[in-house]
């Protein structure tokens, strides 16, 4: 039931799936890690462009 406000739910709330077919469950830390992976950026902060050594 809503009221003044349609589906507002905490998105650590598990949503979908029970005991082991819960691998679909939506709104929750274990689909964040699912969906994202680990990578490196590097900035670099020289305010000269990057040459080719000659």
């Amino acid at each position: 039931v809503w009221i003044n406000s349609y589906k507002l739910v905490d998105p650590a709330s598990p949503f979908g799936g029970m005991k082991m077919s819960g691998m679909g469950r939506e709104m929750g830390f274990e689909t964040m890690r699912e969906y994202t992976q680990v990578k490196s950026v590097w900035v670099g902060y020289d305010f000269e462009p990057w040459r080719w050594p000659e």
